[in-house]
């Protein structure tokens, strides 16, 4: 559920969501052990969460799976085992029990399938799983990350970055929740901004637009874009949450944004959908410049909220 509307906490650079799948596992964790004090939870989610995006960090490539279950059985059963009191050992393998079962692809995107909803919940499951078999004597694999098969060889291809692993990772050391920020699918975001920008500062009129022209990073241009006559005409909920044409579309129609946007009624609406079908999606090159801070970024600011 926390995942559904893919309007959940992103790490930017680790690119995955990991609050729907770590917190609720510590929930799930704190009621069944019972007595767990909100300090003792806070705790253990923040492990969790540390371990999740960390996982991402190191990852150098993406060959198809999606990051946020990927690793999200890792920071799942983290934070339940911190909550079980595991040891060093029970850690390990709890460890090696949720690499047993670590899996999610994005295959689910371009398909419009729910599964890219239930992927969370499956980790979430999975390494709350792990740790309570761990904590039975269970065994996994020791070396589930940099072993011979394990997750960065098998998974990765063996490139991944092991610093990012264990850097600055020491008592008072800023955690990595605080990096985490709130999207609806982070692709769409500076494009919906911008839309909302000239809709609401040139009162721009739907019917008098011949075609929109929308410069995107390569990977919001692949994620967003494609097949660009599903995302200018989606055809499910989930077409929507990651399409820039309909996104931009409903923007400079409704001059605002939010969930209310995004539903079977929402996607339906004719007047949104014709403007979709003008949005033309290009690969703008600056985009990726501007991230490596090889040029600076677009210094206008939207004085209308996002509802």
């Amino acid at each position: 559920m926390c995942h559904a509307l893919d309007y959940d906490d992103t790490h930017d650079r680790a690119v995955l969501h990991t609050g729907p799948i770590t917190v609720p596992a510590a929930f799930a964790a704190a009621e069944y052990i019972g007595g767990i004090s909100g300090k003792d939870l806070i705790n253990a989610i923040t492990l969790g969460i540390e371990v999740h995006c960390r996982l991402g960090l190191a990852t150098k490539i993406w060959i198809g799976w999606m990051l946020t279950p990927l690793y999200g059985y890792f920071g799942a059963a983290t934070a339940v085992g911190k909550l079980l009191g595991l040891d060093e050992d029970g850690l390990l393998n709890a460890w090696g029990i949720a690499y047993s079962q670590a899996a999610g692809n994005g295959e689910a995107i371009p398909s419009g399938g729910l599964t890219k909803r239930l992927q969370a919940g499956f980790a979430a499951s999975g390494g709350m799983l792990a740790s309570l078999l761990a904590q039975k004597g269970v065994s996994g694999a020791k070396n589930s990350l940099e072993g011979k098969s394990g997750m960065f060889n098998l998974y990765q291809r063996g490139e991944y970055d092991p610093k990012a692993l264990t850097k600055d990772w020491e008592r008072g050391s800023r955690s990595r929740i605080s990096a985490l920020s709130l999207p609806c699918c982070r692709f769409n975001h500076s494009s919906i901004e911008a839309a909302l920008e000239i809709a609401n500062q040139y009162n721009a009129n739907p019917r008098q637009i011949e075609e929109v022209k929308v410069g995107v990073s390569r990977a919001g241009f692949v994620f967003n874009c494609e097949p660009l006559d599903v995302k200018r005409r989606p055809r499910t909920v989930v077409d929507a949450q990651f399409s820039i044409p309909y996104g931009v579309a409903s923007a400079l129609v409704k001059k605002r944004a939010g969930l209310a946007d995004f539903t079977e009624e929402s996607i339906k609406d004719t007047a949104v959908l014709n403007v979709a079908s003008k949005v033309d999606p290009f690969v703008d090159r600056r985009s990726k410049e501007r991230l490596e801070g090889r040029l600076p970024r677009p210094a206008w600011r939207s004085k209308w909220k996002v509802a």
